[in-house]
């Protein structure tokens, strides 16, 4: 099988740095802050993940206290 990846969204309750790994490789990083809101969108428009490769979204929290976050990854799996 073959993954082909679109997008991921992110967000959450507090300012907060995101990492995009593929296969333990940070692919995109965005950060979100009280000025840009806290929600963001990685595009990919396809990006082929292979069978046995891990896509994982890492959140930091920049502020202060306990918090939320979460991650929608959205793409189409195919036969190889």
């Amino acid at each position: 099988k073959v993954f082909y990846l679109d997008n991921i969204t992110v967000s959450g309750e507090n300012y907060a740095l995101f990492k995009v790994k593929v296969d333990g490789n940070t692919n995109k990083i965005k950060r979100t802050d009280w000025g840009t809101g806290f929600n963001e969108n990685f595009t990919y428009n396809g990006y082929k993940v292979i069978a046995g490769k891990v896509i994982l979204t890492e959140v930091t929290n920049c502020g202060d206290g306990t918090c939320d976050f979460e991650a929608t990854i959205e793409g189409r799996l195919e036969d190889a």
